[in-house]
C-alpha cells in the first residue's frame, strides 16, 4: 500500500509490545487463509495481504475496539496538526474485499463488490498485469481525496472458479451468517492458497468444498 504513513504504521504495529501481537496474528493469517512459505510463488503478495489485515483489518488483544491503525493515530496525533491527522483517517476507512473487474484503463479500473454489489471506480497503485474484465479478485480500496485508490496487493483467483465465487457471493449477500466481509475473504483466500499449493487438481474441485 501506497499510502505515504504505511510504512510507519507497520514499524509502529511491529516493533516494542506489537511484536507479540504481530506473531499472533501471523499465526492467525496461517491458520485461516494456509500455509505461508518463501518458496510460494504469491508469497510477496500474500505477505503484503497479511500485512494489510493485520494493521488495517484485525482488532489487537490488548486494546478494546481498535487496529493498530487506530492505535497508530492516536500514537501519533499530539504532534500533528489538524490536516495531518485528517490524511492520516483513511488508513481506518479501508476496504478490503472480493472484486469483479468491469473494465481497466492505465488510470483507472471499474470494479463491482461481490460481497455489496457495490460498483467503484479506483485509481491502480501500480499497473494491473494481466487483469482482464470477468476477473475476480482479492483487493483493498483506500479512500483518496475524493476518489478511491485500489491497493497494489492484488490476487487474483482462477478464472475456472468464477461462477463458484460469485455463488458464494450471492449467498453471503442474502445471509451472511454472523461472518464479516473481511471473514468472508479469508475464506475464500483459504481455499485460493490451496488452489495454488496443489496445482495439479482442478480448482473447481477446491472451491467447491468451501469451508
Amino acid at each position: 500500500m501506497q499510502h505515504p504513513a504505511y510504512e510507519d504504521l507497520v514499524h509502529f504495529a511491529s516493533d516494542g509490545h506489537h511484536a507479540t501481537e504481530l506473531q499472533r496474528a501471523r499465526a492467525e493469517f496461517i491458520e485461516r487463509t494456509g500455509d505461508l512459505f518463501e518458496s510460494d510463488p504469491d508469497f510477496e503478495p500474500r505477505i503484503g495481504s497479511f500485512l494489510e489485515w493485520y494493521a488495517l483489518d484485525r482488532m489487537v488483544t490488548h486494546a478494546s475496539n481498535a487496529t493498530p491503525a487506530r492505535l497508530y493515530i492516536e500514537h501519533v496525533s499530539p504532534r500533528l496538526t489538524t490536516p495531518e491527522v485528517q490524511a492520516l483517517r483513511p488508513l481506518t476507512r479501508t476496504r478490503l474485499s472480493l472484486f469483479g473487474v468491469k473494465r481497466t484503463t492505465p488510470k483507472a479500473v471499474k470494479l463491482i463488490c461481490l460481497l455489496t454489489n457495490q460498483k467503484h471506480e479506483a485509481r491502480p497503485e501500480t499497473p494491473l498485469i494481466g487483469v482482464e474484465p470477468g476477473d475476480i479478485l482479492e483487493g483493498r480500496l483506500l479512500p483518496d481525496g475524493d476518489r478511491l485508490a485500489l491497493s497494489d496487493t492484488v490476487l487474483l483467483y482462477p478464472k475456472s472458479v468464477r461462477k463458484l465465487l460469485l455463488k458464494y457471493a450471492r449467498a453471503y449477500r442474502k445471509d451472511p451468517q454472523g461472518q464479516s466481509r473481511v471473514d468472508m475473504v479469508l475464506r475464500m483466500a483459504f481455499l485460493r492458497n490451496r488452489a495454488t499449493r496443489y496445482a495439479h487438481v482442478d480448482p473447481r474441485q477446491i472451491f467447491a468444498k468451501a469451508p
